[in-house]
């Protein structure tokens, strides 16, 4: 249900239609979360490394889009301009890559930045880094590739603020 929200408020501020939003909503049909893979603070620390087999697995089995929930926070350098780890950055790629070429939708999350809820105006250039780069990295994706902008804000990451910091970075993602 959250997801769907997301999206409805991502879609309505692009400008698109209530009813492209939700047509956008039905192409990703049936999905799978692939939760543990890249949520934990080291890539495979968890026991879950994402193979092609996985992938074929889930697309031979019906599913229509994948969820890749990720903890990009715990990737980025200390300071600005908090660079996205080149592994990191290129695993997930290669996941997003497998999950397009199976003929799968993909929602990309930015997932676990617990700082921001914490204090979501000084981790805020954090975040506003994380899709600049996400934004140039998967520039000239087709819309199979979807964004989730901030799994669940919740605690000190208000509605004002959330609302404020999407419209933000709303534009950030269209550049």
């Amino acid at each position: 249900k959250n997801l769907l929200v997301i999206l409805f408020l991502f879609f309505t501020f692009l400008g698109f239609s209530q009813n492209h939003a939700f047509d956008m909503n039905a192409k990703l049909g049936k999905g799978i979360n692939l939760g543990n893979c890249f949520e934990a603070p080291n890539l495979g620390e968890w026991g879950v490394v994402v193979k092609e087999s996985f992938i074929v697995d889930i697309q031979a089995k019906g599913f229509d889009h994948i969820r890749i929930p990720a903890r990009w926070s715990a990737h980025v350098s200390a300071s600005a301009p908090y660079t996205i780890d080149a592994d990191f950055m290129d695993t997930v790629k290669t996941t997003v890559d497998l999950a397009l070429a199976h003929g799968l939708y993909v929602v990309l999350d930015v997932h676990h930045f617990e700082e921001m809820f914490v204090d979501p105006i000084a981790n805020y250039p954090i975040l506003e880094s994380i899709w600049e780069q996400l934004s140039l990295e998967f520039e000239g994706y087709t819309d199979s590739l979807y964004f989730e902008i901030m799994n669940e804000p919740h605690d000190d990451y208000t509605p004002t603020i959330w609302n404020t910091h999407l419209s933000q970075l709303l534009d950030v993602i269209r550049i």
